[in-house]
Parts: C-alpha cells; structure tokens; sequence
C-alpha cells in the first residue's frame, strides 16, 4: 500500500469513528431524555398518589380507633411462668461418656484415653450450654415479669380511678400518635375518672395542603391553587374529624364517658399583630352516642349537629372564632 492509499485509508478510520462516537453521543442524550422524561412521569405519579391520600386521610381520620382496652381483664392477666433448668445437654453426654466402651483397634492405638478425655469434655461443653440456655430464658422471663407487673398495676391503678395512671397511660401507649404526627398538639386534662377535656391546636399551614395536584393526559404533574371554598370545607372536616377520633380514642382506651374537645389554631391578631390562639370548634361528646354514628359513612362536619357545640363557619370565609363551651353548658347532669 501506498503512503497516500495508506493516509487515506487513515483518514477514513477516524471519520468512521468520529461518526460511530457521535452516534453513541446521540443515543446517550436521547436515552438521558427518555430515562428523564420517565423519571418526570414517575414522579408525577408519585406526587399524585400522595396528595391523594392525604386528601383521604383529612376526611376520613375519624373513622379508625385502637381497640377498646379491658383494663380489669388486663388486671387479672396471669403472672409469667418462671423457667426451669432443664441439664438436656448434659444428661446426653453423659449418657455417652457412660456408654463409651473402646474397641479393640481403640485399645490398640492407644487412642482409649483420648476419646475418654474429649467425652469428659463434652459433658462440661453441654453443662455450660445448659446453664447459658437457662439464663438467657431467666432473663426473658425477667423482663415479661416486670412488664406484666407494671402493666397490671396500671391496669388496677385506672380501675381505681387513679387519675395519674390514667395521664401514664395515655404518655406511655400515645393512641393519639397519628393525630400528633400530622403536626397537631393535644392536651388533655381529667376532671374525674370518666370526664376528660382535651385541647386540640391545629397547625393550619402544614396540615391542609393549599395546592391540588393532578395528572394531565400526557401524565405532566398539574399543580393548582385549592379554591378556598374546598380548603374551608376540607379544613372543617378534618378538625371535626380530629374531635371524634381523640373522643372515641380516649373512650376506647380509657373509661371515658364525658369528652369534650377544644379545637384551636393559631392565628394573627390584626390588634397586636402578634400571635394568640383561637378555639374554632368546642364539642362535648358522650360513649353511647360516639359507638352509635357508623363512621365509615358518617360526615364529620354534620355530626357536630348530634352533640352539644359551637362552631362558625361559613363557606367563603371558614371557620370562626367561637367561645369554649364548659362541662356544665355540654354535660348537665355532671
């Protein structure tokens, strides 16, 4: 080959690869574009699910509860069986060192001492394997007795009425955790053994989401502002929602009877300027009337109707300021 066939052919190479690395440049940017557009989509459906479900979740908080707890039959759990040391391991090897009988090729090769000696060795290998058996037992028992014994004091603490056992309990098991996590505060305070005032301080800017998302046709992430009629409406029913929820929580866990809540929010005072807290929803709520509303169809909001409360709100505006009702004004008879 000629140097000019040889140069030629050179040149040739390199615009091959030149193409073939622009190709693969092209292919990269295009399946960069792909993976991206699709990780779009995916995120799209992401944030879509979860504005869904926490819409669910707003309106619909009131209709799950713990399981109701029977404090006297938890008093009366029996006490935990303490172990008892069981020599299984050891009984076995001994058994086999007692057994041992050496054969003839064993007495011949000396090997009679030995396999005696590493018998005897085992039966201290099985004893300590018995003992570190029975002790991680002991210790398991320990552990359930000191639980059992605490629990079934505060199960005889509450069936006495020991308003303290009663603030423990609810501190120790939290049934209010997932109204709590959703960034709201409650406080409660016992007037008797069976009459609870709760106060309940919903975070307005965290907790009811000011955007709608949805997908479009092509699956694009579509964000607009909630109407403010929807925002009211959506807010109300879940501070009422969260009223019944903590009601039929504390009934359930507790023996309540008298529950009356205290919905507030924080807000501007347009005096001040500074910021003060304001009770938009006070509901007192009896045991037989909360375990007679069928929740999964029951419309929070509506059901304040049913109980002795006060409540503003009106569609435009949403909910106002109201003055807290008192035990006397919801339960009479207490």
């Amino acid at each position: 080959m000629t140097v000019h066939g040889f140069l030629k052919q050179l040149d040739a190479t390199c615009r091959r690869m030149e193409r073939e690395a622009a190709r693969r440049q092209r292919q990269r940017e295009l399946s960069l574009k792909l993976q991206s557009k699709q990780n779009a989509l995916e995120y799209a459906r992401a944030s879509v699910a979860l504005f869904e479900e926490r819409m669910e979740f707003l309106s619909s908080i009131h209709r799950t509860c713990g399981e109701s707890v029977d404090w006297p039959q938890v008093m009366e759990w029996p006490q935990p069986e303490a172990p008892v040391f069981d020599p299984r391991r050891e009984r076995i090897a001994v058994m086999r060192l007692e057994g041992f009988r050496p054969g003839f090729f064993t007495r011949l090769l000396g090997m009679e001492a030995r396999m005696r000696a590493r018998l005897t060795q085992a039966v201290q290998i099985a004893r300590n394997e018995d003992e570190a058996s029975y002790k991680k037992a002991y210790n398991a028992y320990v552990r359930k007795w000191e639980e059992w014994s605490a629990l079934t004091s505060l199960a005889r603490r509450i069936c006495e009425g020991d308003l303290s056992a009663y603030q423990e309990a609810l501190e120790e098991l939290n049934p209010l955790s997932e109204i709590s996590d959703m960034g709201c505060r409650v406080e409660w305070k016992w007037l008797n053994a069976w009459t609870v005032e709760v106060m309940l301080i919903v975070n307005d800017d965290d907790v009811v989401p000011k955007e709608v998302l949805s997908l479009t046709k092509t699956g694009k992430l579509s964000t607009k502002a909630m109407p403010k009629m929807q925002f009211h409406a959506l807010y109300q029913d879940y501070v009422c929602g969260c009223a019944l929820r903590i009601a039929r929580e504390m009934c359930a866990f507790l023996p309540a009877y008298y529950v009356l809540v205290h919905a507030q929010r924080s807000t501007v005072d347009s005096m001040t300027g500074h910021l003060t807290t304001e009770t938009v929803l006070s509901v007192g709520m009896q045991k037989p009337q909360l375990d007679a509303l069928n929740m999964p169809t029951v419309d929070p909001s509506d059901a304040m109707n049913l109980f002795p409360h006060r409540m503003g709100f009106k569609k435009t505006q949403g909910m106002a300021r109201v003055r807290p009702m008192s035990i006397e004004e919801c339960f009479p008879s207490t």
